[in-house]
């Protein structure tokens, strides 16, 4: 990427000639844009087609330094991709999910990068939105779950916001259907609880970050058309609950929960430790009743498939760029 190796000079060129072209004809339409994106990446590779882009999307003025067609200091530090989001999912279904609707909505299958470490696949722009995906393992506070990648990736990327992505649990079969889909508005972490006759839980009720919110139900209310959308407080612990009565018992602390997921707690504690905006999006594949492996692979798909649709149509609606 563009911090740390030169890049061609005829990458540069390709992107005055569009500047240009843009200029005289205020021609500035998808389709020009898919055009020029294709040429660049047919003549110079996905990579250097990929920081082109984002380096038009930005506006960065890039200065080359005489006929050698590398970056001079202070556009090298210009040109330092910053995502505006990351994605973050736990299982195979998930991110199979995510990189399918990138790359039919962006015709990139996305590029993998390694910052500091660890492996990030940056699934390139969308609506002037750059849009970088990782992994975590499952579970909040173990090694390799949720708290750790979510920290690293901040640390490492510096995105404007985070996203955990994927499958959760619904709270009433009768009312919700699989794969409608959960917005946080709020989290109840369950595993911090006094468990004596009866269970009280003691952990903090923290707010998702109120843009995304608004973003995301102004969406859901102006355009979506897809899976039904329940905003509202999502349920998250380590513990993988598959015990009617245990579930009920957590549903009379909380009756406003509309789900559950186990992920949560661990985004929201290293997003808030790094003043970063948040948000879990998740779709119910099961109910939390003893009965998760009934057709669990086929219900896992396709709440993926739901939560990863509404994502990528959200971004073509409007823009979401880092504040």
């Amino acid at each position: 990427m563009p911090t740390d190796g030169d890049i061609p000079l005829g990458a540069y060129e390709i992107l005055l000639d569009l500047r240009l072209y843009i200029k005289e004809t205020g021609d500035r339409s998808v389709k020009t844009i898919k055009k020029w994106y294709q040429k660049a990446k047919k003549k110079y590779g996905i990579n250097t087609a990929n920081v082109a882009l984002w380096l038009f999307e930005e506006n960065v003025q890039v200065r080359t330094c005489g006929t050698t067609g590398t970056m001079d200091t202070g556009a090298r530090q210009m040109a330092k991709i910053k995502p505006d989001l990351v994605l973050v999912t736990v299982n195979e279904h998930e991110t199979k999910a995510i990189h399918d609707a990138f790359q039919a909505a962006t015709g990139n299958p996305g590029t993998p990068e390694t910052h500091e470490g660890r492996l990030y696949r940056n699934l390139g722009v969308l609506n002037s939105t750059t849009v970088f995906y990782a992994l975590s393992e499952m579970g909040s506070g173990s090694l390799g779950a949720m708290h750790q990648p979510v920290d690293k990736a901040i640390r490492a990327l510096d995105p404007g916001a985070v996203i955990a992505v994927g499958i959760a649990f619904g709270v009433d079969e009768d009312k919700q259907s699989i794969g409608d889909i959960l917005l946080s508005k709020q989290l109840r972490p369950y595993d911090l609880q006094r468990a004596g006759k009866e269970i009280i839980l003691r952990d903090d009720k923290p707010h998702a970050t109120p843009r995304l919110i608004n973003y995301f139900e102004s969406f859901a209310q102006a355009r979506w058309v897809g899976a039904k959308i329940r905003p509202g407080v999502i349920l998250t612990g380590a513990r993988l609950i598959d015990d009617i009565n245990y579930w009920d018992q957590l549903l009379k602390l909380e009756g406003e929960a509309v789900g559950g997921e186990m992920e949560g707690a661990g985004l929201y504690v290293a997003s808030h430790e790094h003043k970063v905006d948040w948000i879990v999006i998740k779709a119910i594949c099961d109910w939390a009743d003893g009965n998760k492996k009934q057709n669990k692979a086929a219900r896992q798909k396709k709440a993926s498939k739901n939560v990863s649709e509404f994502l990528v149509q959200a971004l073509q609606y409007a823009p979401l760029k880092r504040q």
